[in-house]
């Protein structure tokens, strides 16, 4: 690690006051440019501005700066005169969903429930606090009747 000294300090002073760029001064340090470079400015040490172009996001750039960019339109302003509004395409109307669950017939409670009988939990309970189930009778490889299938499985959506 470089170990700056008084001597140290004074050659970074004379040289920036000559106009060296942060690299030549660092090339004779044998340091790193960003060493010096913030040596300097804690310093308060100027260093030659043209070098260091560009070190700093802050810095203003020379005669190559960039124009600035164009402003976004205003989203709020009104159109200007020829405008046609686009016809905006109709929404799909949204499919109605299962009404109301039909009063279970057999309502169940788990222990009585088989492969054959709808799993769907009513939340009901019977006087022993025990919770029921649909039980009505099953779609083929389903857990539910087709009433509450319907309300559990949404059919797949085709691609655009």
């Amino acid at each position: 690690m470089f170990d700056w000294n008084q001597e140290s300090v004074n050659d970074l002073r004379r040289m920036c006051a000559e106009g060296r760029s942060g690299g030549e001064i660092a090339r004779e340090f044998g340091v790193t440019r960003n060493m010096i470079i913030g040596k300097a400015k804690r310093m308060g040490f100027a260093l030659n501005p043209h070098s260091q172009a560009g070190t700093y996001r802050g810095l203003r750039r020379g005669p190559g700066k960039r124009p600035p960019r164009p402003r976004k339109p205003d989203k709020l302003a009104p159109p200007g005169p020829g405008y046609v509004k686009p016809i905006a395409k109709p929404k799909p109307e949204p499919k109605p969903k299962p009404g109301p669950a039909p009063l279970a017939s057999d309502p169940c409670t788990l222990i009585e429930l088989t492969a054959t009988r709808c799993r769907f939990p009513l939340w009901e309970h019977d006087g022993s606090g025990e919770r029921l189930f649909c039980g009505g009778a099953t779609l083929d490889k389903l857990p539910y009747c087709e009433h509450h299938a319907r309300m559990v499985y949404e059919p797949a959506r085709s691609k655009p």
